[in-house]
């Protein structure tokens, strides 16, 4: 049972690559980014604390799995430009060319000026709310 392990976890990762892949495939390339900046294909190569990327080519300093024969949608290569290559962190980001710091977060640009909400105001599941309201709809103060 054990021997068989290893080919899921392969299965699975190949499945989910190719799914995220195949979204990522559609989306344009835009040299600013919102989201989780998968989209991005702009040329920052720096994180926001102002180390240098790591090229996508390159295992020195820090071994990694994203070669880009395997993952040619993601917008890696012989660069060291700031990716989001699967999809999945929360933006785009880098292997540092610093030995003790293997990856970062980098700064990039926006493309939409976040809108100022009202803090009394909030939508959907309201977990940006920030207001003072302090009684529920039922008339119960809740405990702090």
């Amino acid at each position: 049972i054990y021997q068989h392990q290893p080919c899921r976890r392969m299965f699975k990762y190949f499945f989910f690559s190719s799914l995220v892949l195949s979204v990522l495939s559609d989306r344009p390339a835009r040299d600013c980014s919102d989201g989780n900046q998968a989209d991005y294909r702009g040329d920052t190569r720096q994180t926001w604390s102002g180390i240098p990327c790591q090229k996508w080519t390159s295992q020195r300093p820090h071994n990694h799995d994203y070669d880009p024969a395997e993952w040619p949608e993601a917008g890696i290569g012989f660069h060291n430009n700031c990716r989001n290559p699967s999809g999945l962190g929360r933006r785009a980001w880098c292997y540092t060319t610093d030995p003790d710091l293997r990856w970062d977060y980098c700064d990039v640009t926006r493309c939409s000026t976040p809108e100022v909400k009202d803090p009394e105001c909030s939508s959907g599941n309201q977990a940006d709310y920030r207001g003072t309201m302090s009684i529920t709809n039922s008339a119960l103060i809740p405990l702090l």
